[in-house]
């Protein structure tokens, strides 16, 4: 086979490759914000009630895994979409009815939330 039978194929991959890429991009044209924390953690009974503000144009995920059976693990992923929004603060509440009592909550990376009883 001759170079230029090794080279078209090998420039045509690349191209292909670099336009998937962008399709791709454009497609998630949205960024993870870091240190996305709940503003507020608290008990009601055995319901645990966790608060947040986010912004308009940010996607809001809570995460909670209630697989082990001394703790809470609860997270918080905002992902902020591209393009300008007006500055505005929107609430969010999670509440999630733990049975089995009252057990510590703890973030993803393992730091306890402090988590008072409502009055």
């Amino acid at each position: 086979m001759s170079r230029r039978g090794l080279i078209l194929p090998a420039l045509l991959t690349v191209a292909l490759g670099v336009t998937a890429l962008g399709w791709w991009r454009a497609e998630s044209d949205s960024y993870l914000l870091d240190g996305a924390r709940f503003e507020a953690c608290r008990w009601e009974e055995t319901t645990l009630v966790l608060q947040w503000t986010h912004g308009l144009g940010q996607v809001v995920r809570p995460h909670v895994d209630v697989r082990p059976t001394d703790h809470v693990v609860v997270g918080l992923e905002l992902r902020q979409e591209a393009g300008s929004y007006p500055s505005i603060g929107l609430s969010g509440t999670l509440r999630l009815a733990v049975y089995g009592g009252q057990l510590p909550v703890r973030d993803p990376d393992g730091t306890e939330l402090e988590c008072p009883q409502s009055d």
